[in-house]
């Protein structure tokens, strides 16, 4: 839930590549990044990448906020309506 709310708030978000959740949300360098699991050093680069870039912050978090309408009520209950009829 906290990278969808990331996204609705226009922040990016740098995630490991877990299992299940974190490359459904985050399209990896566009709103924000996706790790390979256990890659600290890379982690830690991405975020200093987005601290020291006020231009590629700025350019992330407008991207976060377009694709947060994927998660919007509205888009979850029409997916919800297909799928349950």
């Amino acid at each position: 839930m906290v990278l969808i709310e990331s996204l609705v708030c226009g922040v990016p978000s740098v995630s490991f590549d877990t299992e299940t959740g974190p490359s459904e949300i985050i399209d990896d360098g566009k709103t924000g990044f996706i790790i390979p699991c256990y890659d600290v050093c890379l982690f830690v680069d991405k975020m200093l990448e987005i601290a020291d870039s006020p231009d590629l912050l700025n350019t992330l978090s407008i991207n976060t906020q377009a694709q947060s309408v994927k998660f919007s009520k509205i888009s979850i209950v029409s997916q919800w309506r297909n799928i349950l009829s």
